[in-house]
Order: C-alpha cells, then sequence, then structure tokens
C-alpha cells in the first residue's frame, strides 16, 4: 500500500513539474514575440526619423549651395 501511494504521488509530482515546464516555456515563447514585433518596430521608427534627418540635411545642403 505504502509503495503504491509513493508510487502515486511521485507520478502526481512529476506531472505537476512537466505541467509547470510547458506553462513557463509557452510563457517564455510569448515574451519572445512580443519582444520581437516591439524591437521591430522600434526598428522601423528609428528608420523612418534617420531618413527624415538625411532629407532635412540634404535639403540644408541644396539651400546652402544656391
Amino acid at each position: 500500500m505504502v509503495v503504491d501511494q509513493t508510487k502515486e504521488w511521485s507520478a502526481m509530482a512529476s506531472q505537476q513539474l512537466l505541467e509547470e515546464h510547458q506553462l513557463i516555456k509557452t510563457n517564455i515563447e510569448q515574451q519572445n514575440e512580443l519582444l520581437t514585433r516591439l524591437m521591430t518596430d522600434y526598428q522601423q521608427t528609428q528608420l523612418k526619423d534617420l531618413e527624415l534627418r538625411h532629407d532635412r540635411c540634404y535639403l540644408l545642403a541644396l539651400e546652402i549651395k544656391t
């Protein structure tokens, strides 16, 4: 009887650890997706800002030449 209870407890503990591991793994994957999306959006914003600055500098250079 004790052996059966020990095996059952061990199986339940193992199952709980597996479920916890799966939850943590899913959470990390979701965080990775969110971070990737945020970083991509921010990079696009930076590129647009750099393009605007480049265009302003180019126009300023043209004005100075004329």
